[in-house]
């Protein structure tokens, strides 16, 4: 075991022997690993024990960096990237960390293949764009994948279960979730705040649109599909779970195979078009 706090200012690759052998531990220091310059590859560590603030990798103001197969556990931010362009974060667990991937202005990048466990938060990402995240599994913590202000990422082929919450947008707008990206999570599967034309097709488990949610296309999508809160302007097409529309409008649900549509409170001008379910429940009735 190596206790090591180590600053990277220069182009590099460090290669850890394997896991069980190349272990480095912060000793509760700010970081273990800061990585100031671009081009620099880390492979192969165990990084543990940051202080209560600190991170397992560091990463700031980079391009071209790759941080793959690393086990990083016991951190208060497992990484943390930020104003960082072309990376790649590649077949990585984050154990036990505060937030396991922190990232923040993290542009044109890709995060793969990656696994977060009892993690307070497995991913949160702030004005990312331009990113591909898939093939993740995000499982047993307590928030599964927060995104804040994001735009034009693709997000697919993740497992995301038996978190509390599995994915929340806020203000986020242009991103794609496509394929199996939710299912058994305690809160529904996708939910967004203030987030417009957003792309979700394919994907296990509810989604939920609240305040303000707009022009997002919902498609193929298992579990219930409910709108909050002046929501208006979606499209919600084949969808094979319920349907809960509350204060929202000028909707569309289109080829939709469900038990129930439901809608309450000032809710009108909604479409109903070539739809097959149980029941139709309108309160107060609807205008359209």
């Amino acid at each position: 075991m190596y206790h090591e706090n180590v600053k990277i200012y220069k182009s590099l690759i460090l290669l850890g022997e394997n896991l069980n052998d190349t272990i480095v531990d912060g000793g509760k220091g700010e970081y273990i690993f800061n990585i100031t310059n671009d081009d620099v590859e880390i492979v192969g560590f165990t990084i543990q024990n940051s202080s209560s603030n600190g991170t397992g990798i560091k990463i700031t103001s980079n391009r071209d960096y790759r941080v793959l197969y690393n086990l990083i556990r016991n951190c208060s931010y497992g990484i943390s990237i930020e104003n960082s362009t072309s990376g790649v974060i590649y077949g990585n667990r984050l154990i036990g960390n505060s937030i396991g991937l922190h990232l923040n202005k993290f542009y044109n990048s890709q995060v793969s293949s990656n696994v977060f466990i009892e993690n307070e938060i497995g991913i949160e990402g702030w004005m990312i764009k331009d990113t591909n995240i898939w093939d993740n599994q995000i499982s047993l913590n307590t928030n599964g994948f927060y995104l804040y202000n994001s735009q034009n990422n693709t997000i697919s082929r993740n497992k995301i279960y038996w978190n509390e919450i599995a994915i929340k947008l806020y203000k986020s707008s242009n991103n794609r979730f496509i394929k199996d990206n939710t299912s058994l999570n305690a809160i529904p599967g996708i939910t967004c705040y203030f987030s417009n034309n957003n792309y979700i097709v394919d994907c296990k488990g509810a989604v939920a649109l609240h305040d303000n949610c707009s022009n997002n296309h919902i498609s193929n999508n298992t579990g219930l599909i409910s709108l909050y809160h002046n929501s208006s302007n979606n499209t919600i097409v084949n969808s094979k779970g319920g349907i809960w529309i509350v204060n929202s409008s000028n909707n569309s649900f289109i080829k939709s195979y469900c038990q129930h549509i439901t809608i309450i409170d000032n809710s009108s001008n909604n479409k109903i078009i070539d739809n097959n379910i149980c029941l139709l429940y309108t309160s107060p009735s609807p205008r359209d």
